[in-house]
């Protein structure tokens, strides 16, 4: 479904038209035709950070832990010749909204848990 950019600004434009609509794979496989495009492989910070930003977010919101590391990787072959600390703050960015993720997941399991006095009994009273 994701179409070619000229510019990776219309692909962002158009991941975000996606999830509006709650469609979030195409979002994903939107942004990552632009990550992994050759054309794109030039640094250009006002472009690739929100772009990377916004494909980090959809990798945790769809738990896609494996197309996050791919991500990173072209992430680090576009950016580690010029700007470094972008790396790291992107980096930064997917370790807290994974963590965040995982904080509210480990509420929700808590939250649907009652209290159990003992969990090697088979049977409930």
């Amino acid at each position: 479904m994701p179409g070619y950019f000229q510019r990776p600004e219309n692909a962002l434009q158009r991941a975000n038209e996606l999830i509006e609509v709650g469609k979030k794979e195409p979002a994903l496989d939107t942004l990552n035709d632009v990550i992994k495009s050759k054309k794109h492989c030039t640094w250009q910070n006002k472009i690739h950070k929100p772009i990377f930003f916004k494909y980090l977010e959809l990798c945790v919101d769809l738990k896609r832990s494996h197309v996050a590391k791919e991500g990173l990787y072209q992430y680090k072959l576009i950016c580690q010749q010029v700007n470094i600390a972008s790396l790291e703050d992107v980096i930064c960015y997917f370790l807290k909204l994974a963590e965040d993720r995982a904080e509210t997941v480990r509420q929700e399991s808590r939250e649907q848990v009652p209290t159990v006095d003992d969990l090697d009994q088979l049977q409930t009273p």
